[in-house]
């Protein structure tokens, strides 16, 4: 068994050591790591749980870069390390050797009456969490905001589907599929494939003859050709195409006068 000097210190009265540090000595790329350290992260159920296990952190390179890694905690080095025990030959030693120096730095903090103050840390966590639900509750409440103004069904139903999901963060109710796979047209669009109706006459049709429905096409917002706002346009859909040749059959379009 070789025997291996490892360093951990404490940082805000938690017992660390750091992800890039890991890494040179399981003799692997800091960025690889780091991948494995995100996807295990992405597993807990909580921030708070993870952070007893891996706390986002940052340091700088030898030559003045500021580069993100992790502080791994004791419970983190025996997940990470271990993760690497088929791939790599001295994981094994490497991590009995924190174990080892955990357990020392600890006992050494005891003997000296020095307390890891526990409670503090413990009220940061929940502090933590409580912003963590501040923030997805706030953005679940924008998107409620914008409820009244979806110009379809569909889009109502997304709306409450994505802020039920931020909320629970799961998915509690089934998001309708608004990305259509069929090709859409705008008005204008339209007139040309009919022969060269104006997008006036096509859009005075369609409010006509009831089409601007979510069977003929769907509701989207657009920028304005004349200003930075956005306006509400109808969009058809294929169906919606159909309707309108069969509506303007007996009807030529006006031919454009030559300047």
């Amino acid at each position: 068994m070789e025997n291996l000097v490892v360093t951990v210190e404490k940082v805000n009265d938690i017992l660390v050591t750091t992800s890039n540090r890991v890494a040179q000595e399981l003799g692997v790329e800091h960025k690889n790591l780091l991948r494995k350290i995100d996807e295990y992260s992405e597993k807990f159920s909580s921030a708070q749980l993870s952070a007893q296990f891996y706390i986002p952190s940052k340091y700088k390179d030898k030559s003045g870069k500021t580069n993100r890694n992790y502080l791994i905690t004791k419970k983190g080095i025996a997940q990470i390390i271990g993760g690497y025990s088929s791939a790599v030959e001295k994981a094994f030693d490497l991590n009995v050797a924190y174990i080892n120096e955990f357990e020392r730095m600890e006992n050494l903090i005891h003997e000296k009456g020095i307390t890891s103050r526990s409670e503090d840390r413990e009220l940061m966590l929940k502090n933590l969490e409580i912003e963590e639900r501040k923030c997805k509750a706030r953005e679940a409440e924008i998107l409620k905001s914008l409820i009244p103004y979806a110009l379809s069904d569909t889009y109502k139903q997304v709306l409450v589907a994505e802020s039920t999901k931020i909320l629970t963060g799961r998915d509690t109710l089934p998001t309708p599929e608004v990305i259509h796979q069929e090709k859409l047209y705008t008005a204008t669009e339209v007139g040309e494939l009919l022969g060269g109706f104006s997008a006036n006459v096509i859009g005075h049709t369609a409010i006509i003859n009831n089409i601007k429905t979510e069977e003929y096409g769907v509701w989207m917002h657009d920028k304005s050709r004349y200003s930075s706002k956005e306006v509400a346009s109808f969009k058809y859909n294929s169906k919606g195409v159909e309707k309108l040749k069969e509506l303007l059959k007996e009807r030529k379009p006006k031919k454009k006068k030559i300047k």
